[in-house]
């Protein structure tokens, strides 16, 4: 995921669905987000998110292994 376009959409009012919100507690996006509009600087919480997504544990049958 792309936290910081995620935090402009969020900023522009965009609502996600009941799904995607799992998946953001889930993640700890929420949280993240709210630290970032306390004023944390949005690198240092986009690097701690790539941390927690390459990090994540996926099932290889619905998260392929990317091949560059």
């Amino acid at each position: 995921m792309k936290d910081d376009r995620i935090f402009y959409w969020l900023g522009v009012g965009a609502q996600p669905t009941e799904a995607v919100d799992g998946l953001f507690k889930q993640t700890e996006l929420w949280a993240r987000y709210e630290r970032f509009k306390a004023g944390e600087e949005l690198e240092a919480l986009v690097a701690e998110a790539d941390q927690v997504y390459q990090t994540r544990v996926t099932d290889p049958r619905t998260n392929p292994p990317q091949t560059n």
